[in-house]
Protein backbone atom coordinates (compact mmCIF):
# COMPACT_ATOMS: atom_id res chain seq x y z
CA UNK A 1 0.00 0.00 0.00
CA UNK A 2 2.63 2.34 0.57
CA UNK A 3 4.77 1.47 -2.47
CA UNK A 4 1.29 2.26 -4.33
CA UNK A 5 0.72 5.52 -2.07
CA UNK A 6 4.11 7.44 -3.22
CA UNK A 7 4.05 6.86 -6.80
CA UNK A 8 0.35 7.72 -6.58
CA UNK A 9 2.00 11.10 -4.82
CA UNK A 10 5.16 11.40 -7.59
CA UNK A 11 2.17 11.07 -10.68
CA UNK A 12 0.06 14.02 -8.87
CA UNK A 13 3.12 15.59 -8.63
CA UNK A 14 4.45 15.34 -12.42
CA UNK A 15 0.75 15.85 -13.49
CA UNK A 16 1.03 19.74 -11.45
CA UNK A 17 4.23 20.19 -12.73
CA UNK A 18 2.98 19.62 -16.66
CA UNK A 19 -0.09 21.68 -15.73
CA UNK A 20 2.03 24.51 -13.92
CA UNK A 21 4.21 24.36 -17.64
CA UNK A 22 1.36 24.62 -20.13
CA UNK A 23 -0.41 27.30 -17.84
CA UNK A 24 2.78 29.16 -18.06
CA UNK A 25 3.03 28.53 -21.97
CA UNK A 26 -0.36 29.75 -22.26
CA UNK A 27 0.18 32.95 -20.27
CA UNK A 28 3.22 33.71 -22.58
CA UNK A 29 1.37 32.86 -25.59
CA UNK A 30 -1.24 35.73 -24.83
CA UNK A 31 0.99 37.92 -24.03
CA UNK A 32 3.14 38.13 -26.89
CA UNK A 33 -0.15 38.42 -28.82
CA UNK A 34 -1.38 40.90 -27.26
CA UNK A 35 1.28 43.45 -28.99
CA UNK A 36 0.32 42.99 -32.35
CA UNK A 37 -3.98 43.99 -31.36
CA UNK A 38 -2.57 46.97 -28.57
CA UNK A 39 -0.31 48.62 -31.23
CA UNK A 40 -2.65 48.75 -34.02
CA UNK A 41 -5.37 49.76 -31.81
CA UNK A 42 -3.10 52.63 -30.49
CA UNK A 43 -3.71 50.97 -27.18
CA UNK A 44 0.29 52.49 -26.03
CA UNK A 45 -0.38 51.98 -22.35
CA UNK A 46 -1.03 48.22 -22.84
CA UNK A 47 0.95 47.76 -25.39
CA UNK A 48 4.20 48.97 -22.96
CA UNK A 49 2.82 47.37 -20.16
CA UNK A 50 3.83 43.65 -21.61
CA UNK A 51 7.66 44.85 -20.98
CA UNK A 52 9.02 44.66 -17.37
CA UNK A 53 10.00 48.89 -16.33
CA UNK A 54 13.24 48.68 -17.53
CA UNK A 55 12.79 46.22 -20.30
CA UNK A 56 14.74 46.50 -23.39
CA UNK A 57 13.54 46.59 -27.18
CA UNK A 58 16.55 46.48 -29.32
CA UNK A 59 15.95 46.89 -32.80
CA UNK A 60 18.46 46.11 -35.48
CA UNK A 61 21.59 47.18 -33.44
CA UNK A 62 19.75 50.22 -31.50
CA UNK A 63 17.96 50.15 -28.34
CA UNK A 64 14.77 51.78 -26.68
CA UNK A 65 15.95 50.98 -22.78
CA UNK A 66 12.86 51.14 -20.68
CA UNK A 67 8.64 51.06 -20.85
CA UNK A 68 8.72 54.64 -21.37
CA UNK A 69 10.88 54.58 -23.96
CA UNK A 70 9.00 52.34 -25.95
CA UNK A 71 5.44 53.86 -25.53
CA UNK A 72 7.44 57.43 -26.74
CA UNK A 73 8.73 55.17 -30.20
CA UNK A 74 4.72 53.78 -30.43
CA UNK A 75 3.63 57.72 -29.93
CA UNK A 76 6.27 58.68 -32.89
CA UNK A 77 4.92 60.36 -35.93
CA UNK A 78 6.18 57.19 -37.90
CA UNK A 79 4.33 54.84 -35.79
CA UNK A 80 0.92 56.57 -35.57
CA UNK A 81 0.70 57.22 -39.16
CA UNK A 82 0.53 53.02 -39.56
CA UNK A 83 -1.90 53.11 -37.49
CA UNK A 84 -4.02 56.10 -38.83
CA UNK A 85 -3.74 54.24 -42.35
CA UNK A 86 -4.61 51.26 -40.80
CA UNK A 87 -1.89 48.59 -40.08
CA UNK A 88 -1.14 44.91 -38.68
CA UNK A 89 1.81 44.04 -36.54
CA UNK A 90 1.33 40.16 -36.75
CA UNK A 91 3.22 38.46 -34.44
CA UNK A 92 3.67 34.45 -34.95
CA UNK A 93 2.99 31.59 -32.61
CA UNK A 94 5.43 31.40 -30.37
CA UNK A 95 8.15 28.67 -29.92
CA UNK A 96 8.94 29.08 -25.80
CA UNK A 97 11.47 27.71 -23.75
CA UNK A 98 10.64 27.70 -20.25
CA UNK A 99 13.63 27.79 -17.63
CA UNK A 100 12.25 28.11 -13.72
CA UNK A 101 10.90 31.88 -13.65
CA UNK A 102 12.72 32.65 -17.22
CA UNK A 103 11.96 32.08 -20.44
CA UNK A 104 12.96 32.64 -24.59
CA UNK A 105 10.05 32.72 -27.04
CA UNK A 106 11.13 33.12 -30.45
CA UNK A 107 8.52 34.68 -33.60
CA UNK A 108 8.54 36.42 -36.60
CA UNK A 109 6.46 39.60 -36.77
CA UNK A 110 5.37 41.21 -40.25
CA UNK A 111 3.98 44.48 -40.80
CA UNK A 112 1.55 45.13 -42.91
CA UNK A 113 0.81 48.76 -43.73
CA UNK A 114 -2.28 50.04 -45.99
CA UNK A 115 -1.32 52.34 -48.55
CA UNK A 116 -2.15 53.95 -52.29
CA UNK A 117 -1.77 50.40 -53.73
CA UNK A 118 -3.74 48.95 -51.00
CA UNK A 119 -2.26 46.78 -48.29
CA UNK A 120 1.76 45.83 -48.39
CA UNK A 121 3.89 44.16 -46.54
CA UNK A 122 6.94 46.47 -44.95
CA UNK A 123 8.69 44.67 -42.56
CA UNK A 124 9.15 41.36 -41.73
CA UNK A 125 11.66 40.18 -38.63
CA UNK A 126 12.94 37.86 -36.43
CA UNK A 127 11.99 38.28 -33.03
CA UNK A 128 13.89 36.63 -29.60
CA UNK A 129 11.97 37.35 -26.28
CA UNK A 130 13.28 37.30 -22.93
CA UNK A 131 10.68 37.19 -20.50
CA UNK A 132 10.58 36.30 -16.84
CA UNK A 133 7.78 35.51 -14.47
CA UNK A 134 6.83 38.47 -11.84
CA UNK A 135 4.22 39.00 -9.47
CA UNK A 136 1.59 40.41 -11.74
CA UNK A 137 2.38 37.66 -14.59
CA UNK A 138 4.85 37.15 -17.66
CA UNK A 139 6.90 39.96 -18.91
CA UNK A 140 9.19 40.81 -21.36
CA UNK A 141 12.76 41.77 -20.07
CA UNK A 142 14.55 42.12 -23.55
CA UNK A 143 12.70 41.58 -27.30
CA UNK A 144 15.57 41.97 -29.81
CA UNK A 145 14.13 42.20 -33.21
CA UNK A 146 16.62 41.73 -36.56
CA UNK A 147 15.43 42.20 -40.28
CA UNK A 148 15.09 39.26 -42.28
CA UNK A 149 16.28 40.50 -45.38
CA UNK A 150 19.13 37.99 -46.06
CA UNK A 151 21.27 39.18 -42.81
CA UNK A 152 23.02 36.75 -41.11
CA UNK A 153 22.14 38.13 -37.81
CA UNK A 154 18.87 37.28 -38.12
CA UNK A 155 19.65 33.46 -38.99
CA UNK A 156 22.16 33.72 -35.96
CA UNK A 157 19.39 35.29 -33.27
CA UNK A 158 16.60 32.43 -34.19
CA UNK A 159 20.05 29.69 -34.70
CA UNK A 160 21.20 30.32 -31.03
CA UNK A 161 17.85 30.92 -29.45
CA UNK A 162 16.96 27.29 -30.33
CA UNK A 163 20.46 26.32 -29.30
CA UNK A 164 19.69 27.90 -26.41
CA UNK A 165 22.04 30.13 -25.90
CA UNK A 166 21.65 32.84 -23.95
CA UNK A 167 24.58 34.88 -25.25
CA UNK A 168 26.11 33.52 -28.28
CA UNK A 169 29.28 36.05 -28.60
CA UNK A 170 29.95 34.96 -24.78
CA UNK A 171 32.03 31.39 -26.37
CA UNK A 172 35.09 33.53 -27.04
CA UNK A 173 35.32 34.15 -23.64
CA UNK A 174 35.96 29.99 -22.65
CA UNK A 175 39.66 29.28 -22.52
CA UNK A 176 41.87 28.85 -25.27
CA UNK A 177 43.30 25.97 -26.56
CA UNK A 178 46.82 26.76 -28.89
CA UNK A 179 47.04 24.69 -31.41
CA UNK A 180 49.74 21.95 -30.88
CA UNK A 181 51.56 22.55 -33.86
CA UNK A 182 54.63 24.42 -32.61
CA UNK A 183 54.85 27.13 -35.68
CA UNK A 184 51.41 28.01 -35.70
CA UNK A 185 51.29 28.38 -32.16
CA UNK A 186 54.44 30.66 -32.08
CA UNK A 187 53.12 32.92 -35.03
CA UNK A 188 49.64 33.27 -33.45
CA UNK A 189 51.17 34.53 -30.31
CA UNK A 190 53.74 36.92 -32.07
CA UNK A 191 51.17 38.13 -34.47
CA UNK A 192 48.56 39.06 -31.54
CA UNK A 193 51.28 40.22 -29.31
CA UNK A 194 52.74 42.72 -31.61
CA UNK A 195 49.13 43.99 -33.27
CA UNK A 196 49.41 42.29 -35.96
CA UNK A 197 52.65 43.92 -36.90
CA UNK A 198 54.92 40.91 -36.49
CA UNK A 199 54.54 37.46 -37.26
CA UNK A 200 51.90 38.59 -40.09
CA UNK A 201 53.19 36.63 -43.29
CA UNK A 202 53.67 33.37 -44.51
CA UNK A 203 55.58 32.08 -47.37
CA UNK A 204 55.61 36.01 -47.90
CA UNK A 205 52.09 36.30 -48.13
CA UNK A 206 49.83 38.26 -45.82
CA UNK A 207 48.17 36.41 -42.96
CA UNK A 208 44.80 36.63 -40.76
CA UNK A 209 44.02 34.89 -37.68
CA UNK A 210 40.91 32.99 -37.68
CA UNK A 211 39.27 31.91 -34.57
CA UNK A 212 36.88 29.44 -33.94
CA UNK A 213 35.41 27.01 -31.25
CA UNK A 214 36.33 24.00 -30.79
CA UNK A 215 33.57 21.36 -31.80
CA UNK A 216 34.98 18.83 -29.30
CA UNK A 217 36.31 20.87 -26.46
CA UNK A 218 34.42 23.92 -26.73
CA UNK A 219 37.79 25.84 -26.24
CA UNK A 220 38.57 28.49 -28.55
CA UNK A 221 41.00 28.05 -30.86
CA UNK A 222 43.41 30.29 -33.53
CA UNK A 223 44.85 29.15 -36.74
CA UNK A 224 47.13 31.77 -39.06
CA UNK A 225 45.84 31.74 -42.65
CA UNK A 226 46.66 33.44 -45.57
CA UNK A 227 44.73 36.83 -46.11
CA UNK A 228 42.02 36.56 -49.04
CA UNK A 229 40.01 39.89 -49.07
CA UNK A 230 38.47 41.82 -51.44
CA UNK A 231 36.29 45.00 -51.48
CA UNK A 232 36.23 44.47 -47.55
CA UNK A 233 35.28 41.09 -47.41
CA UNK A 234 37.40 37.93 -46.51
CA UNK A 235 36.68 34.26 -47.63
CA UNK A 236 39.24 31.31 -45.47
CA UNK A 237 40.96 28.48 -47.85
CA UNK A 238 40.47 25.37 -46.47
CA UNK A 239 43.82 23.82 -47.91
CA UNK A 240 45.20 21.88 -45.55
CA UNK A 241 48.44 22.11 -48.01
CA UNK A 242 46.18 19.63 -50.09
CA UNK A 243 45.76 17.06 -47.39
CA UNK A 244 43.17 14.39 -47.81
CA UNK A 245 41.27 15.95 -44.96
CA UNK A 246 39.79 18.96 -44.14
CA UNK A 247 41.37 20.99 -41.47
CA UNK A 248 40.28 21.39 -38.09
CA UNK A 249 39.18 24.91 -37.87
CA UNK A 250 36.95 23.98 -40.82
CA UNK A 251 34.81 21.30 -38.87
CA UNK A 252 34.83 23.87 -36.29
CA UNK A 253 32.69 26.66 -37.70
CA UNK A 254 30.40 23.72 -39.73
CA UNK A 255 29.85 23.04 -35.94
CA UNK A 256 29.76 26.90 -34.35
CA UNK A 257 29.70 29.07 -37.49
CA UNK A 258 30.22 32.47 -35.66
CA UNK A 259 33.86 33.13 -35.73
CA UNK A 260 36.54 35.53 -35.38
CA UNK A 261 39.16 37.18 -37.90
CA UNK A 262 41.61 39.36 -36.90
CA UNK A 263 43.91 41.65 -40.02
CA UNK A 264 46.58 43.51 -38.42
CA UNK A 265 44.84 45.19 -35.65
CA UNK A 266 41.60 44.95 -36.65
CA UNK A 267 39.06 42.32 -34.78
CA UNK A 268 35.67 41.43 -35.68
CA UNK A 269 32.88 39.24 -35.72
CA UNK A 270 31.52 37.26 -38.62
CA UNK A 271 28.63 34.48 -39.68
CA UNK A 272 30.64 32.01 -41.95
CA UNK A 273 29.09 30.18 -44.85
CA UNK A 274 30.59 27.64 -47.09
CA UNK A 275 30.68 28.85 -51.14
CA UNK A 276 29.33 26.81 -53.78
CA UNK A 277 28.54 27.24 -57.82
CA UNK A 278 30.00 30.32 -59.24
CA UNK A 279 30.00 32.38 -56.11
CA UNK A 280 32.80 29.94 -55.06
CA UNK A 281 34.41 30.16 -58.64
CA UNK A 282 34.96 33.46 -58.35
CA UNK A 283 35.90 33.67 -54.99
CA UNK A 284 38.51 30.55 -55.67
CA UNK A 285 39.91 32.70 -58.52
CA UNK A 286 40.69 35.73 -56.35
CA UNK A 287 42.69 32.95 -53.60
CA UNK A 288 44.42 31.30 -56.04
CA UNK A 289 45.33 35.14 -57.10
CA UNK A 290 46.35 35.77 -53.65
CA UNK A 291 48.32 32.39 -53.24
CA UNK A 292 49.06 30.72 -56.10
CA UNK A 293 50.01 27.72 -53.89
CA UNK A 294 46.28 27.02 -53.44
CA UNK A 295 45.78 25.53 -57.37
CA UNK A 296 48.80 22.82 -56.41
CA UNK A 297 46.64 21.75 -53.18
CA UNK A 298 44.01 21.16 -55.42
CA UNK A 299 45.37 19.25 -57.54
CA UNK A 300 46.96 16.80 -54.54
CA UNK A 301 43.78 16.03 -52.97
CA UNK A 302 40.69 14.63 -54.52
CA UNK A 303 38.61 16.57 -52.33
CA UNK A 304 36.94 20.30 -53.61
CA UNK A 305 39.08 22.82 -50.72
CA UNK A 306 35.90 24.44 -49.26
CA UNK A 307 35.74 28.01 -49.51
CA UNK A 308 34.66 30.23 -46.98
CA UNK A 309 32.77 33.82 -46.98
CA UNK A 310 32.71 35.72 -43.56
CA UNK A 311 30.22 37.85 -43.47
CA UNK A 312 30.03 40.56 -40.79
CA UNK A 313 27.99 41.03 -37.58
Amino acid sequence: MGDNSQGLEQRVAELERAVTRLNDIVEIQHLLASYGPSVDSNSIDLAGEIWVEDGIYEIDGWELGNRQQIRDMLYSETHQEYVRVGSSHQVSPPRITLQGDTAVAITYQILIANGPHGFMIRRLTANRWALERRPEGWRVRRRTNRLLNGSPAARLLFRHSLQGVDDPLAVFEEEYEPTPREFAREQVELFERSNGTEGNTMQDRPIVVLTTIGRKSGKVRKSPLIRVEHDGQYVAIASYGGRPENPEWYGNLLHQPLVELQDGATRRRYLTRVLTGAERDTWWDRAVEAFPAYAEYQLKTARRIPVVLLQPL
